[in-house]
């Protein structure tokens, strides 16, 4: 195993930047808490810049070993009071830039994690997101540059935003919430013959779509009387609903 080992610039921060170049399969790691930017740029080398407090410079790490690299705090960090939490959030910052022409397998997740996260214009073969709380934001502002085989979401507490979700490019995607809030732009290019699958514990969703985009929505098992099923002709993709949700919205924007 190489493990790219952190220096300590002062006393009271844990900060730097590093570099992996990568090859293609890879499997990207990120598991973090604080605050996080995800970017794209060209070439094949994965940039990590982050400030970490003294503290907690023991339990980050940057690993590397064969085609994976994890970017983490380890198993044995654990968030234990609310004053602890604010300091994380005002003090841990990471902005980690993703190379555009390596195809990878991409799992983001973390607790306590306010998240801004643009993927538009990789090339991403998988994309899992696990968020236990905290407050994410994903773009696709551009196409992923291949066909993404499996996108899959878990959320618990969290407040989610999805812009351009039709740029993913995925076939199959799944999105499993509890009690969150959930917000989905639909726009981009579809593949036609996409599914959505998403399973809610009570989560409140809003769904926006551009005006005169063609899907289905389908209801398995969904308890809400205000959510209706929608079939058209020549559906772009398609979205299953199941399990219980609080709230419902659907909006319709002009392209």
């Amino acid at each position: 195993m190489l493990v790219y080992m952190l220096s300590i610039l002062t006393l009271l921060n844990f900060s730097g930047k590093e570099s992996v170049k990568l090859n293609d399969n890879v499997k990207v790691e990120i598991f973090l808490a604080g605050k996080l930017m995800v970017v794209p740029i060209p070439g094949e080398e994965l940039r990590v810049s982050y400030m970490v407090p003294d503290s907690l410079s023991k339990f980050f790490s940057i690993e590397k070993e064969d085609n994976l690299v994890r970017i983490s705090f380890s198993d044995s960090f654990k968030i234990k009071t609310l004053k602890q939490l604010k300091h994380l959030k005002d003090t841990v910052e990471f902005f980690i830039e993703l190379p555009q022409d390596v195809i990878m397998n991409l799992e983001i997740g973390g607790g306590a994690l306010k998240s801004d996260i643009e993927l538009g214009g990789l090339r991403l073969k998988k994309l899992i997101l696990e968020y236990g709380a905290g407050k994410v934001h994903v773009k696709f502002s551009e196409p992923n540059r291949i066909v993404m085989d499996y996108l899959e979401v878990s959320v618990g507490a969290s407040k989610i935003e999805f812009s351009m979700l039709g740029n993913a490019n995925f076939v199959k995607g799944e999105i499993n919430c509890g009690a969150a809030s959930l917000n989905i732009d639909l726009g981009g290019k579809w593949k036609e013959e996409a599914v959505l699958y998403i399973n809610s514990g009570l989560a409140s969703i809003t769904l926006q779509a551009p005006k005169d985009l063609a899907f289905n929505v389908i209801k398995e098992g969904i308890v809400n009387p205000g959510l209706g099923e929608v079939r058209t002709k020549n559906p772009k993709f398609t979205i299953y609903f199941e399990g219980a949700v609080n709230a419902f919205n659907y909006e319709v924007y002009e392209k």
